[in-house]
């Protein structure tokens, strides 16, 4: 996780943020199932981040696929964008977001 985003725990939820994704974090439980993590990170992928922008302009994604989080994986893209429809149904509340990179690494990979 810590290559392509952080974690941030509060005290009642947890929510992730995916280095340079414009989109909204969904506020997530304290203890969040891999399943759940996988979800939120492909729907921060996809929606507007950085994956999207160089997916559009027909060159390599970043991060690359497949990703591992715990048991459950992204296999590629189209597989990404399946699973973030399925976050979206659970009317999960988000947060605002403002875009995070603090070491460059979405900035490097547009690069």
């Amino acid at each position: 996780m810590t290559s392509i985003g952080r974690w941030f725990g509060e005290e009642k939820f947890t929510y992730v943020i995916v280095f340079d994704s414009h989109a909204r974090p969904h506020v997530l439980p304290l203890y969040i199932p891999d399943k759940l993590l996988t979800r939120e990170i492909a729907y921060q992928l996809t929606s507007e981040g950085v994956t999207r922008t160089l997916r559009n302009k027909k060159k390599q994604v970043w991060p690359p696929f497949p990703l591992r989080y715990g048991v459950y994986a992204l296999h590629d893209y189209k597989h990404a964008e399946k699973e973030a429809k399925k976050i979206n149904t659970l009317n999960l509340a988000t947060l605002p977001n403002r875009r995070f990179d603090p070491n460059k690494v979405a900035y490097n990979a547009l690069e």
